[in-house]
């Protein structure tokens, strides 16, 4: 059972881990993607290929003459 550290409140359906806490958690507990802090002590960072680039949007013609 590894020991995490949440950034933020977890609940996986039947308990609660709070944030800021070590917490054993069962190898069968899909852990968040963004919200974990470290895992058996180690820094985790989201994997690269997570981050998008945010979408170009087209702008209105009135937001444009208001530049």
């Amino acid at each position: 059972m590894p020991k995490v550290i949440f950034r933020e409140d977890f609940f996986d359906g039947t308990r609660r881990y709070r944030r800021g806490t070590a917490h054993d958690v069962a190898d069968n507990i899909v852990l968040p993607r963004y919200d974990v802090e470290s895992i058996d002590g180690k820094p985790y960072s989201r994997p690269r290929r997570d981050y998008k680039p945010t979408p170009d949007t087209k702008r209105s013609k009135a937001a444009k003459s208001e530049d």
